[in-house]
């Protein structure tokens, strides 16, 4: 539910892509805390992507989320260092 969250945000702050025909990744990953998330927003942002981070209100407005600009394939490699969410671990 966070990440539709911080989609939605994305969705309102960024402009929709110039080619959608080279936007065709959607990455998911999972970080284990808040701390972990605001690393991973740095290290985005760091490398020049726009990001929303997204922060629950009902939680004290901690960070819950984060949603970057569409990517294409080349910049999808920036995120190898993530662990990536698998359907089948949520399954369990």
């Amino acid at each position: 539910m966070q990440a539709s969250h911080a989609t939605f945000q994305c969705g309102k702050f960024f402009p929709r892509c110039r080619d959608p025909s080279e936007v065709d990744n959607l990455i998911v990953i999972g970080v284990p805390d808040e701390e972990h998330l605001l690393d991973a927003h740095r290290y985005v942002e760091s490398l020049g992507i726009k990001a929303v981070l997204f922060r629950e209100p009902d939680m004290g407005d901690q960070a819950t989320a984060l949603c970057t600009e569409a990517m294409g394939r080349e910049q999808k490699r920036n995120f190898r260092r993530f662990k990536l969410w698998k359907e089948e671990t949520c399954l369990r």
